[in-house]
């Protein structure tokens, strides 16, 4: 791991240890809990369906490529920048 992202991570632990306010460390928590990785976006059975019906229209050869897609979004809306 590089020794700068070793560095940085122990100048925030210094700082966390350090700290007192209160709302500060509330906030963090906060923080800390929307992105752990145990967050695993669950999907409702009407999502399910939906995704598996776009798969199955990809399949059936139904889908246009995202290159198309991005030369139909350039041709209308041609002022603005496609990365």
């Amino acid at each position: 791991m590089d020794i700068n992202i070793e560095s940085r991570k122990l100048n925030l632990i210094r700082w966390i240890t350090g700290l007192r306010d209160e709302v500060t460390l509330s906030q963090l928590e906060v923080f800390v809990k929307e992105n752990s990785s145990n967050n695993i976006l669950e999907l409702s059975e009407e999502m399910k369906k939906a995704v598996d019906e776009a798969l199955d229209s990809l399949d059936a050869g139904k889908g246009i490529s995202h290159k198309q897609v991005m030369k139909n979004a350039q041709s209308k809306y041609p002022n603005l920048k496609f990365a």
